[in-house]
């Protein structure tokens, strides 16, 4: 995503200065109420990131404001709903944010609970990117992605048992992998 930073600097009495935070608390929690005098070039968009600053000058307050605002990209036509399955994956980041889905699908079957359809849908569509990278464990691709889809498989049957059985296939055959490939 692209950035776009808007500075905007006043100056403003002492006695001004908590009305002023106030007003900006209240914009930044709720954006519909407009934000404080002076700083209508805040904007609306997505805040990324902004910094404040205050100075005490000649018995008046400087007032710094800096704000970055991420700017949407289009997605492209066959974009998925998923915003991390539309951007730029590294191998470290999917590894990751595999890691959290899974560990998300076990916490299901230990309670004892149906693993959420789009979880699991994730995860899968996930597991089949990583097996696109190469020199990662590529001799071991082809076993995790059965046990992938045995997931799946029983996961769509309702099968306890079954799901239970292939998610300690998928723990096994990723600690074969990694310490393998370590």
């Amino acid at each position: 995503m692209d950035k776009k930073i808007v500075k905007i600097e006043r100056n403003l009495p002492e006695t001004d200065l908590p009305a002023f935070l106030r007003e900006l608390a209240d914009y930044l929690e709720n954006p519909q109420s407009g934000p404080p005098p002076g700083t209508e070039m805040f904007g609306t968009e997505l805040v990324r990131a902004f910094s404040l600053g205050i100075r005490r000058k000649y018995g008046r307050i400087s007032l710094k404001l800096k704000v970055q605002h991420l700017l949407p990209q289009p997605l492209p036509d066959d974009a998925q709903s998923d915003p991390e399955a539309t951007a730029e994956v590294t191998y470290s980041g999917l590894k990751k944010r595999m890691k959290r889905r899974l560990r998300s699908i076990g916490e299901s079957i230990s309670a004892g609970r149906p693993i959420p359809a789009p979880q699991l849908a994730a995860f899968v569509a996930d597991s089949e990117l990583m097996v696109e990278y190469e020199g990662y464990g590529d001799e071991h691709y082809a076993r995790y992605l059965g046990t992938v889809r045995t997931l799946a498989d029983a996961a769509a049957r309702g099968d306890t048992e079954a799901i239970r059985a292939a998610h300690e296939a998928i723990l096994a055959c990723m600690r074969d992998c990694h310490a393998r490939n370590d």
